[in-house]
């Protein structure tokens, strides 16, 4: 393969035409895919956006080579899983072990492409270049080949600047706007009972992990790397805190695989341990306090809190299951891979030191992972632009 020279300090040589292992790696995803005409249709859309990525970035001076991978892989995890939720974040999660061990982009290069992925469905606030170029791609691609793309004054601004950018020719029909005004007054669930309902239902069942299981495959779907990326060995080993992230997902407590600035994804404890004790989310409860425990909190605790298996490879010290009921001296919790015996089931867990904390949900949290600037690192304190 042709190589060409990235001049400057820690750069490398790198292969000219990095899209076509790229391409190759989206093919190996969707021919996982057994319904042929969603496997044409996302096809389609991949490399039409990817193609639109190209042309913007030459009119505006960019590399059209970075913009046309990340057009390519803007959209893998939704496509794998089947899961739309925050796809753009954990899409760029789910990619980023996947270029780096590629080898066949910079640091600076795997940042561009990672920022692009993780931003682009937020059209309604521009961040930086090459982040606007997919953005204006991916609502170019849906709007010339989505019958149900739904094209507010947003994304129709967007799409107006980029036809006359690109001088092609195309109608915009601005959908009209819904009358949501029935969310306002709905009821609210109680997030709490829901998760214990959910959690409570599948340790009983009880929950074996084993592929046989399609029970365990729900909680694998989240996971989709084959093989998985290093921040999920520990799953593999311990799918305990898979569990609980599985039972907030289908209690409609909505997360992505990974929270931002946060070491872990939601299948290791210390993910939910770093995300609770951020200033922005504070579910955090310490043992000790004078807050008790209820049903649907979340209990960590240390192992030898149960009746102590020895930890192999990656298993973790810490533990969490869902509460179902205290008493005051045991805690009853629905939990996976119970005590590391690869099954889910309603375990009995003392009050004592061991008992690290619970993490209480509630039906005020939203995820605000629009906020934070992916090439930074940090929330963004001052007010976006408004494209």
């Amino acid at each position: 393969m042709p190589m060409a020279y990235l001049g400057g300090k820690g750069t490398k040589y790198m292969p000219k035409n990095r899209t076509a292992p790229v391409n190759d790696y989206v093919e190996s995803i969707l021919n996982k895919i057994d319904d042929q005409r969603k496997r044409e249709k996302y096809k389609q859309h991949l490399t039409g956006v990817s193609q639109f990525a190209a042309m913007l970035a030459q009119k505006r001076n960019l590399d059209a080579e970075i913009s046309a991978v990340a057009g390519l892989l803007h959209d893998i995890y939704k496509y794998s899983t089947g899961i739309g939720k925050y796809h753009s974040h954990n899409s760029a999660e789910y990619v980023k072990p996947v270029l780096y061990k590629m080898n066949l982009f910079t640091e600076e290069e795997q940042l561009i492409i990672l920022s692009a992925i993780f931003h682009h469905a937020d059209k309604k606030h521009v961040h930086d270049a090459y982040d606007e170029v997919l953005k204006d791609a991916d609502a170019l691609h849906h709007h010339f080949h989505d019958d149900s793309f739904d094209c507010n004054e947003i994304k129709a601004d967007r799409i107006k600047k980029a036809i006359a950018e690109l001088e092609i020719e195309g109608e915009i029909n601005i959908a009209e706007s819904k009358d949501i005004s029935w969310k306002k007054v709905k009821k609210k669930k109680d997030v709490c009972q829901k998760f214990a309902k959910t959690a409570s239902r599948l340790a009983s069942k009880p929950v074996v992990g084993s592929l046989e299981d399609k029970h365990f495959k729900q909680i694998l779907k989240y996971w989709p790397e084959d093989p998985p990326g290093d921040s999920l060995n520990c799953f593999f080993n311990d799918w305990n805190a898979a569990f609980v992230y599985h039972c907030c997902i289908e209690s409609g407590f909505n997360l992505p695989v990974r929270y931002p600035n946060v070491s872990y994804r939601f299948c290791c404890v210390k993910a939910w341990l770093e995300w609770a004790i951020r200033s922005e989310v504070n579910l955090f409860i310490p043992y000790g306090c004078d807050i008790v425990p209820m049903k649907g909190d979340i209990l960590v605790y240390k192992n030898n809190a149960g009746s102590g298996a020895n930890l192999v490879n990656n298993q973790s010290p810490e533990r969490m299951g869902v509460v179902l009921n205290f008493n005051g001296e045991f805690f009853e919790i629905a939990e996976g891979n119970s005590n590391f015996k690869n099954i889910s089931e309603v375990a009995s867990i003392r009050n004592n030191e061991n008992i690290i904390g619970f993490i209480r949900l509630n039906d005020e949290y939203t995820y605000m992972g629009w906020q934070f600037d992916y090439k930074t690192g940090k929330y963004r304190a001052e007010p976006y632009i408004v494209s």
